[in-house]
């Protein structure tokens, strides 16, 4: 270990101004926003992932179809 001893982390200030903690609220507010948004565009690509699936399987079929 190198005889360092870790330190431990300085603690936070507890008296933030206010605007800091307006800008921590709304920073907060638009993580969680992209977040969200972030979920709903992973679940429509899955959901066009699938459809594209499916159609290149009825595409597969009815061109096997033609051919015949």
């Amino acid at each position: 270990m190198g005889g360092r001893t870790p330190r431990p982390a300085n603690p936070l200030p507890r008296d933030e101004p206010e605007e800091d903690q307006e800008e921590k609220a709304r920073l907060i507010s638009q993580v969680l926003e992209l977040q969200n948004t972030l979920d709903d565009l992973s679940q429509r690509v899955d959901s066009v992932k699938e459809e594209s699936l499916k159609l290149r399987s009825e595409n597969q079929v009815l061109g096997q179809y033609i051919q015949n």
